[in-house]
């Protein structure tokens, strides 16, 4: 058995954001890194199609924004009568935050594993 996997197997704990879809993941960093401002669906869609450096599909885009304030990830508010906007929730905040914290501990396991 591969020895790299039973050291993650037994030193990592599971992933904070679970049964999420990496596309999730992302709409959720692009949306921290829009607070402070009102990010609408069309400003988070420009953000993640800069960084990806491809078109995002406006059908995924607005459902998979309907799906993170279903669970209670995201809040959708009324700015005026046709744009919404997006802002994270606090259990969004903890669970990126904690889901950040494993990356650095998994990241951390791979530096051990080169300089030994």
């Amino acid at each position: 058995m591969n020895t790299n996997v039973e050291k993650y197997d037994t030193q990592i704990q599971p992933c904070p954001l679970l049964g999420m879809t990496g596309f999730q993941r992302d709409l959720l960093l692009t949306v921290a890194l829009l607070s402070g401002t009102n990010p609408s669906g069309k400003d988070i869609m420009h953000e993640l199609e800069s960084e990806y450096g491809a078109a995002v599909n406006h059908g995924r885009l607005y459902q998979n924004l309907g799906d993170l304030v279903d669970t209670g990830f995201i809040q959708k508010l009324p700015l005026d009568g046709r744009t919404n906007v997006y802002r994270l929730t606090e259990r969004a905040s903890t669970q990126l935050h904690a889901h950040y914290a494993w990356e650095e501990k998994c990241l951390q396991s791979i530096n051990e594993e080169t300089v030994d």
